[in-house]
Order: structure tokens, then C-alpha cells, then sequence
């Protein structure tokens, strides 16, 4: 009942601000709390749904702990509720780059391309909070430049946007590399 109401709440605002008809409503979530019922709802309102999903297994767990005592991740849960909406929204996946996954971008790419099909995918490197500060501990911009690039590459050889990628492409070009240029 919250969700629907939100839903609701959402499309009479857009409504009343006379944007109804350029918008759509996202929903962003790590994915663990989606169940049947909450995928009808989100295909029954054409909600669009921003799923978190850091990579694989490792890469994912690494950086969601799902149990602090247990010390278990949410990649599990994350893939439970993604395979409910997956043919029921466009779902696009949410991709955090840091220390825990860079190494691997292609083959997250290449994972999500060939595995999950979403609609779109978005990386985004680790904000730090202190501006100006280095996004994710990496040692070396041109080699994250690089890792990104040639994961896009993958993504849209498979027919898949990366929505954020030519925002990044003109921060690299034009020298404007802060750590705003990596967020959402």
C-alpha cells in the first residue's frame, strides 16, 4: 500500500506541475525487498526501476552487506528481485566503481550484457563526500578512463546504453575531472 501511494503521490504532482506527459516515475532500489506483488504494482503504474548492482558476486558483496552479523552480501537478493521486474519494467542498473570492482569492469560488462539484458546501465565512480578529493582511491584517472571505456564499449556493442557515458567523455576531454563528475 506505501508503494502504491508513493506512485500515486508522484504522478499527481507531476500532474499539478503540468509535466506529466514528459516524465516518468523511477524507482531506485537494491532490489532485496521486491516480491511478486510489488512487481505488479511497478508494471501495473510503468514505474521505471534504477537497480543497484555492483558487478558480480564478489565485486557486489564487497561493498552491500545485507546481514552485518553474518557478514552476507545482497547480491543474491538483488538478482531475486531484478529476475522479477526484469520483463516487467525498464530496469536499469546501477553500477558503483571503486577499489572493490574496478579491476573487473569488462568482465561486469560483459556479465550484464549477456546475462541480465538490462535496459540500461550506469557507472558511477565512488563519490567521495570531501570535494575534490580522489572519487574512489584510484591511482590513476587515464587507467579508470580506460576501464570504463572499454566496459562501455562492451555494453553497447550488446546493444545496451551506458547513460552516463558521455558526461564522463567530455570531463576526461575538457581536463574537468572532479569528483562530481562521477556522481549521478
Amino acid at each position: 500500500p506505501t508503494l502504491t501511494f508513493a506512485i500515486q503521490y508522484a504522478k499527481r504532482r507531476l500532474e499539478e506541475v503540468g509535466l506529466a506527459d514528459r516524465s516518468t516515475v523511477c524507482l531506485m532500489t537494491n532490489g532485496t525487498l521486491i516480491n511478486k506483488d510489488m512487481a505488479k504494482v511497478l508494471e501495473d503504474h510503468k514505474i521505471n526501476v534504477a537497480l543497484s548492482i555492483d558487478g558480480l558476486k564478489h565485486n557486489h558483496d564487497a561493498m552491500s552487506v545485507l546481514n552485518r552479523k553474518s557478514n552476507e552480501g545482497s547480491f543474491e537478493g538483488a538478482l531475486r528481485g531484478y529476475e522479477l521486474i526484469r520483463d516487467r519494467c525498464n530496469v536499469t542498473i546501477l553500477c558503483t566503481v571503486g577499489n572493490h570492482n574496478m579491476n573487473d569492469l569488462e568482465t561486469i560488462a560483459d556479465y550484464f550484457s549477456r546475462e541480465l539484458h538490462p535496459t540500461a546501465v550506469e557507472f558511477s565512480l565512488v563519490r567521495n563526500l570531501k570535494f575534490g578529493t580522489n572519487p574512489a582511491g584510484i591511482k590513476s584517472l587515464d587507467e579508470a578512463y580506460q576501464k570504463l571505456y572499454n566496459a562501455h564499449k562492451i555494453l553497447i556493442n550488446q546493444g545496451i546504453p551506458d547513460n552516463n557515458f558521455s558526461r564522463r567523455i567530455l570531463a576526461f576531454a575538457n581536463q574537468l575531472v572532479y569528483s562530481y563528475n562521477f556522481s549521478r
